[in-house]
């Protein structure tokens, strides 16, 4: 007997399901399923009613235009969300807030739940169905980030960012820290740890001797103070020049490579707003030395002492 495989067996699935006249996609106790897993994991970002937070709008004219399918859909939501725990939920709880953000946009709904077996005939668009002759594997992870949808002013992503509720993250809490990254990063590996080396016990004085000017330089925005210059004759090292770029070498440098470009892609031209939102407190306790404020200096404190917040 030839094996049916599960790509087969969601195509033959679909196709009695028609015939038989079905409604395919989502119930009324999926979509309330899917209204609790919203509020708990997406609303932060998206405000509680989908389109009034700082993220992607998620209903209304001209939204989720950027996928082509329900599958599309659900693959890149399964992959990049919730902001800072991608895949952090089950396959049940994105199957239904799917199915919840289908109901808004004006689904109706039936006596099949939305599942990776109907997910490609149930229409996303328009109310067309279409079966496809070859689909993606369920757990396909889209190559691109899709564009995102148009982006929110600076003032509203301040004011929304300002009461979203933090994950922790790690951030570099001394010269050092930064320095080790940034040259790990760039793949000098002869520098990293090099100023321990020289140094010894006075590693941290050197580093921020060193290297106080392009902090300066680098992170004025997080001390209200016009940038300097920095002293070109200091280091010729190209050290994260903003928060964005800082944020996503740190995120490389601890592995979570789904982070990396998450500013960008949730919050496009104001990506840079929102991430110095989100970390201006962490730069002010780490880097306060080369600004003079010794009180928010995190310098020789351990890595675990230090956190950073990144909303989810």
């Amino acid at each position: 007997m030839r094996r049916t495989t599960s790509l087969g067996m969601a195509v033959a699935l679909s196709a009695m399901l028609l015939a038989a006249g079905a409604v395919l996609g989502l119930t009324d106790a999926q979509v309330t399923r899917g209204a609790a897993v919203f509020e708990q994991s997406c609303a932060t970002c998206h405000g509680s009613s989908g389109n009034d937070g700082f993220a992607t709008p998620l209903k209304g004219p001209g939204t989720l235009v950027r996928f082509a399918s329900t599958r599309e859909l659900y693959d890149y939501t399964s992959a990049t969300m919730p902001l800072a725990a991608e895949g952090s939920l089950t396959e049940r709880q994105y199957l239904d807030v799917i199915a919840w953000m289908l109901a808004q946009r004006g689904q109706a709904t039936g006596n099949v739940e939305l599942s990776l077996a109907t997910l490609d005939s149930t229409p996303l668009h328009g109310g067309t169905v279409t079966t496809p002759t070859t689909a993606p594997s369920p757990a396909a992870t889209p190559t691109a980030a899709p564009a995102p949808a148009a982006a929110p002013t600076a003032t509203a992503v301040a004011a929304t960012v300002a009461t979203a509720t933090p994950a922790p993250q790690q951030w570099p809490t001394t010269c050092v820290d930064l320095n080790d990254i940034v040259e790990a990063h760039l793949g000098n590996d002869d520098n990293v740890g090099i100023y321990q080396r020289v140094f010894g016990d006075q590693a941290e004085q050197g580093c921020q001797n060193d290297h106080r000017d392009d902090v300066r330089a680098v992170f004025s925005w997080a001390f209200d103070q016009t940038a300097p210059s920095a002293d070109p004759g200091t280091q010729d090292l190209a050290w994260p020049t903003d928060c964005v770029d800082l944020n996503d070498i740190v995120e490389n440098h601890l592995g979570n490579e789904g982070n990396v470009g998450i500013y960008q892609r949730t919050f496009g031209d104001q990506a840079e707003t929102a991430c110095r939102n989100d970390h201006r407190e962490d730069v002010r306790g780490v880097f306060g030395w080369a600004f003079g404020d010794v009180t928010s200096s995190a310098a020789g404190l351990p890595l675990s002492t230090v956190e950073t917040v990144v909303h989810s």
